[in-house]
């Protein structure tokens, strides 16, 4: 895998990245003299209000990259502090930082004590994603949330989308498993994905293109002990600092070690369907000094997970091992980053469930819709006709549905920061990468969901002109024998499912190279940090689909069906071979390139000592290139008696091109105003855009580029008892193209609209005592308006109709209670209803409430906790039928098809601190 990621940076790079790869690279072997000037030392301790120490606190001289942290008795000494007037600011989870101002001279030593008090909602801690410097949540003046390293274990997530649940203004569809899940934010229309959000890992994208069918950015990255803090930006300045992204960026940033060795090894075992045993993971983080000058950080995690839902094999299998050397030079640094991940997971799609339409879905016999799923080990190793198949010649290949989800990628990053003089700054960060996806599941499909196989089989004849009716039919477990002659008879229902098997491969490679430069202290009514970025990145994509479908009982661990017909002439028909119903249904082969070129400035304006502006723009050109195949459809073995086969997709041979840019500019102004030290509001007006991808010039979608416009006012509140972040909120998109199914026959319609969600995000701690609770919410109201549906027969938008898949309420409750010698936590969720269709006359998702919980004990280095999700089985759904809200079936009353959240599972871990 690393040998194809060096030749991927060989195509890649290019002269210019290349020559700053290697200019980052050679800066580790430049000997510290050649960066020596005047340096001295700086001791003392760190307590907090009861003057109790605080081991592991980070101390920093502000402005460099020279720090240390403290030990047990909370003491700490910097070597080679710069001489000067200089700020020394200290840092702790859950307190406030705090920052002295000494005059050091060359060779001496100065003492500086400091005593933090608490931190309710992290007010205080320095957040540098979607900034032109690094801000206090405090001080800075955007819809900000973050989590460090204790939050995110508090958070008990299962996946990355389910850390997300914990940012206000973001509803997270996280039932499809580890990864593929839906991010939306503030009311903003998609079909799922992170469409208008963009995941960073050290503050570049994990993959530059974050809209991609079955290339959901949540699958190539995993959180785990190596990442010291996530930061999630709202709306505002993620238009300047981000492609494509204008609703939000969510960075995680990686622990880089310290001046101490220490780090931490866990083992964590928890259930899988049903509660029965069935996952083992173990996670190591180790970082400290590598000698003077230099420190690094290595960790990762290796995982066995039978998964929630139950295929009958291992639904998630493997890992990631991550790592990162610093070397500290005298007015800056040098860090070099790598990662490789290679994980197999499951993909969960929707379910079959009972009385959806009166706001309690159920299950129906024989089929568990916790504990369920449609993938199954009867299904996992099939042959198919490959994608260059001829008449006689099925030229096959072997798909293996155990594979799931299975991204393979290697990247690796190097970090330059220079205080080239005492104003003049400079950062560039240049990233390679390279992935192999396969992506394998069994789909729901759009027709109905459930029939009886007498309706089945009558369904196949009025669908195929060559079958006249049905005399006779008969089914038969396709690869396992059964002591049944009817198999339908052995199972608690009489339904079969037609479902999909598909299979999708995306190979793809990139770089990326940024560089910025700040010049600080132009005094100029105030005082100005003026900042210029270039930003230059390059993905490549080769992708292939080849979409079949299969026949299945519809039961907790489902087997293949074969199904033959007898028609009123007495023709014997095979509508089946080994369980698959249709062969290549849809093939889709392109390749592609996308080149993004940008500039972005700002200035951040102090007018006062309480008043700052900051202003921000980005100018960025797209440039598309690539090829899409043709596809035709050929009968594999010119038998019309062998349905299976008979509209087979395979590659044409011909091919159509793309040469297309794109150019598009955003824009963000706002302001922070401190009331007092403890409240201050802050306001923010954005200009952004979502630019189209490789998808959309594969025939996928609208070529148009999407504009966002967003506005924010909030306000915010540290005490040492409560901390409070409120944001009010808007955001619209103006005439845009949409895409909806309905009718009768779920058809695909297009209609234009703008839309509209005004909305509030809501953060709050508190501490009382032993008590900490926090409260998460966004209230929203989602709409279309001014919407145009001339010329549509099966679909009716009027204004106001709420946008399908989005809550107008979340709320997360999470008190937590410190006994002493344990802490016991508990989460509240609520998910307020939503439609699954514009128009909102179909399927109403009903709300619903999870509760999950937690206890911890800590006894010196040794922690030991219990983790319990959807204690009370909670049938919520996120999505239905798949997206379309109809409700479907055939002889089988009100049934319908949703991807319910996953069902409870336990969780007990052992961790040692060192």
């Amino acid at each position: 895998m690393f040998g194809q990621l060096l030749r991927s940076v060989q195509r890649q790079l290019g002269r210019a990245g290349g020559l700053a790869l290697l200019f980052g690279l050679a800066l580790f072997f430049v000997p510290p003299e050649g960066w020596a000037q005047d340096t001295g030392s700086i001791t003392g301790t760190v307590v907090d209000q009861s003057g109790a120490a605080l081991p592991g606190a980070q101390i920093v001289v502000v402005g460099t990259r020279r720090g240390s942290t403290t030990d047990a008795d909370g003491q700490y000494t910097i070597e080679g502090a710069p001489t000067g007037e200089i700020q020394v600011r200290a840092r702790f989870v859950g307190f406030k930082s705090q920052t002295e101002t000494i005059e050091l001279g060359a060779g001496e030593t100065a003492t500086v004590d400091f005593t933090l008090v608490s931190d309710q909602l992290g007010m205080e801690e320095v957040v540098v994603t979607g900034s032109f410097s690094e801000r206090s949540k405090m001080e800075s003046s955007v819809a900000v949330t973050t989590l460090n390293a204790a939050k995110i274990e508090e958070q008990n997530a299962q996946s990355i989308s389910d850390l997300m649940k914990s940012v206000p203004g973001l509803w997270v569809e996280s039932s499809g498993g580890q990864g593929g899940n839906n991010v939306f934010t503030r009311g903003l229309p998609s079909a799922g994905k992170l469409t208008f959000v963009e995941l960073n890992h050290n503050g570049l994208p994990v993959l530059e293109l974050n809209d991609l069918d079955f290339g959901n950015t949540d699958q190539f990255f995993r959180s785990d002990k190596t990442i010291q803090t996530m930061e999630a930006v709202r709306g505002g300045t993620a238009s300047i600092f981000a492609a494509s992204a204008p609703a939000a960026i969510m960075n995680f940033r990686s622990k880089t070690g310290g001046s101490e060795l220490g780090g931490t090894f866990k083992l964590e075992a928890g259930t899988a369907a049903k509660t029965r045993p069935g996952r083992l993971r173990t996670d190591f983080n180790i970082g400290g000094p590598m000698g003077e000058d230099w420190q690094f950080n290595v960790g990762g995690f290796y995982r066995f997970d039978e998964g929630v839902r139950d295929p009958g094999f291992t639904g998630n299998q493997g890992g990631q091992i991550s790592g990162n050397v610093t070397r500290f030079l005298d007015n800056g640094y040098i860090r070099a980053y790598g990662r490789y991940m290679n994980d197999q997971n499951i993909f969960y799609l929707p379910v079959p469930l009972r009385n959806p339409s009166d706001g309690d879905p159920e299950g129906i016999e024989g089929f568990d819709p916790n504990y369920s799923t449609f993938a199954n080990l009867d299904a996992s190793k099939v042959r198919l006709p490959s994608s260059n198949a001829k008449p006689g010649q099925p030229n096959f290949v072997t798909r293996d549905l155990t594979e799931g989800i299975h991204p393979e990628l290697g990247s690796s990053q190097i970090d330059l920061v220079l205080d080239i003089t005492d104003r003049l700054s400079l950062e560039n960060k240049a990233k390679v990468m390279q992935t192999d996806l396969n992506f394998n599941a069994a789909f729901s499909l759009g027709g109905a969901p459930l029939r009886t196989g007498e309706a089945f089989a009558e369904a196949i004849a009025s669908r195929e002109d060559a079958v006249s009716g049905v005399s006779d039919f008969n089914y038969s477990f396709a690869s396992q024998s059964s002591s049944s002659s009817d198999p339908l008879a052995e199972g608690g229902n009489p339904f079969v499912s037609e479902v999909g098997w598909w299979h999708v491969e995306n190979d793809l490679s990139g770089f990326i190279e940024e560089l910025e430069l700040t010049y600080d202290g132009v005094e100029l009514a105030g005082t100005h940090s003026f900042t210029g970025g270039l930003y230059v990145s390059r993905t490549s994509r080769d992708e292939l689909w080849q979409f079949n479908n299969m026949l299945l009982e519809v039961e907790d661990t489902p087997r293949m069906l074969d199904l033959t017909i007898t028609d009123n002439t007495g023709e014997s028909f095979r509508v089946t071979q080994n369980g698959l119903s249709q062969f290549g249904g849809n093939h889709v082969r392109s390749s592609g390139t996308t080149t993004i070129t940008a500039g972005y400035v700002g200035d951040e304006w102090s007018v006062s000592e309480n008043l700052r502006i900051d202003l921000g723009a980005r100018l960025e050109k797209s440039v598309f290139r690539g090829r899409v195949e043709g596809a035709e459809t050929i009968d594999i073995d010119s038998d019309p008696t062998t349905l299976f086969n008979n509209g087979v997709q395979v590659s044409s041979d011909e091919f159509t091109t793309f040469n297309d840019s794109e150019t598009e500019w955003a824009f963000s102004g706002g302001f922070n105003y401190s009331l007092t030290e403890q409240y201050a509001v802050f306001g923010r007006f954005s200009r952004g855009f979502h630019m189209q991808d490789l998808d959309d010039y594969a025939g996928r979608g609208s070529t148009e580029p999407i504009t966002v416009f967003q506005g924010e006012l909030g306000f915010k509140a540290t005490t040492p008892n409560y901390g409070l972040f409120v944001t009010g909120f808007w955001s619209t998109l103006q005439d845009q193209q949409f895409s909806a199914q309905a009718g009768p026959n779920n058809e695909s319609v297009s209609f234009t609209a703008d839309t509209r969600t005004p909305g509030v995000e809501i953060e709050f701690n508190g501490q009382y005592g032993n008590l900490n609770a926090s409260v998460t919410s966004t209230i929203q109201d989602p709409t279309f308006t001014e919407a145009n549906t001339e010329g549509q027969t099966v679909i009716d938008i009027t204004d106001d109709r709420r946008i399908q898949r989005q809550p107008r309420f979340l709320v997360s409750f999470s008190p937590r209670y410190d006994l002493g010698f344990a802490t016991i936590g508990s989460e509240i969720r609520y998910v307020d209803s939503r439609f699954t269709d514009a128009a909102n006359q179909a399927l109403k998702l009903p709300d619903y409430v999870e509760w999950n919980a937690s206890v911890t004990t800590t006894q010196g280095p040794v922690t030991v906790k219990l983790t319990g999700s959807n204690l009370t089985n909670s049938l919520g759904l996120t999505e239905g039928n798949p997206r379309t809200g109809i409700l479907e079936g055939e002889q089988t009353g009100n049934f319908v098809q949703a991807r319910p959240i996953l069902g409870r599972r336990f969780n007990v871990s052992l961790q040692y601190d060192f």
